[in-house]
């Protein structure tokens, strides 16, 4: 496949260096450009937040409001910090989110580790090189028999055994890659489901999960102020009583 797309580039760079020699014929040939993975990224988030997340947002920041009033939360207290939780650019970390999964299940599946990495490697090393050795290894044994067997004769079978043998080789290696390097795009498509939604969750807990919480120790704090308020008010006010009691007393006496 290589050789064959090298040619194919060539062959319509010369035609494209030489036009009035060879006639165009067709659309020229260009080369397949290279993904950006992030771009790509960034153009998913920003298509489905256009179409969907936003909406899913703000249904969200409802959903939970009414969950934390039905749990007993002061509902005036919570509007404040989800509103301002809802507001954040989630549609960057939606972007990098999918560019951390996509490079993650890229490089588990493009280049695992441990035994997979280097029963993949064998296999591809086979893939590569030995479809090529059988052909040259078919067609060195022909002229082997042609030049050095003066009784041999060739035969339409002899001139098909060298393109067969090849193509034996490529099928049983196509089978051994099905069976042993599975890439089925279903299995990928899940691994990535899962990897998003996991890292997605632990987003949205961090953000909005601490809000009840960053909530309720401001209200304890606040209550513990209030209470040593009380109790301070309450030590002064004795002393107060004190006071004026002890004067009370030394009126009565004369003192």
């Amino acid at each position: 496949l290589q050789m064959f797309n090298k040619l194919k580039y060539a062959g319509s760079q010369l035609r494209e260096r030489i036009p009035s020699i060879v006639p165009k014929i067709g659309a020229p040939a260009q080369p397949q450009t290279r993904l950006d993975l992030g771009e790509f990224a960034r153009a998913c988030s920003a298509a489905a937040a256009e179409r969907h997340l936003d909406a899913r947002a703000k249904a969200l920041t409802n959903r939970l409001l009414l969950s934390g009033e039905q749990q007993g939360f002061p509902l005036h207290l919570l509007t404040g910090p989800t509103e301002s939780a809802s507001r954040l650019d989630w549609r960057q970390r939606y972007s990098q989110a999918m560019i951390d999964v996509l490079s993650k299940v890229e490089q588990q599946w493009a280049r695992p580790t441990g035994i997979r990495r280097y029963l993949q490697g064998t296999v591809v090393l086979l893939a590569d090189w030995l479809p090529g050795t059988v052909l040259i290894a078919a067609l060195g044994w022909v002229l082997w028999r042609y030049f050095f067997e003066p009784n041999y004769q060739v035969h339409l079978l002899d001139m098909l055994l060298p393109p067969l043998l090849m193509l034996s080789a490529c099928v049983i290696l196509h089978v051994f890659v099905a069976l042993i390097l599975p890439l089925r795009w279903q299995a990928i498509r899940d691994q990535f489901q899962r990897q998003l939604a996991g890292i997605m969750q632990g987003e949205l807990n961090a953000t909005y999960g601490e809000i009840p919480r960053t909530v309720a120790e401001q209200l304890l704090a606040e209550r513990r102020q209030i209470e040593q308020l009380l109790h301070d008010t309450s030590e002064v006010q004795n002393w107060i009583g004190q006071r004026e009691k002890a004067a009370s007393i030394e009126g009565l006496y004369g003192r």
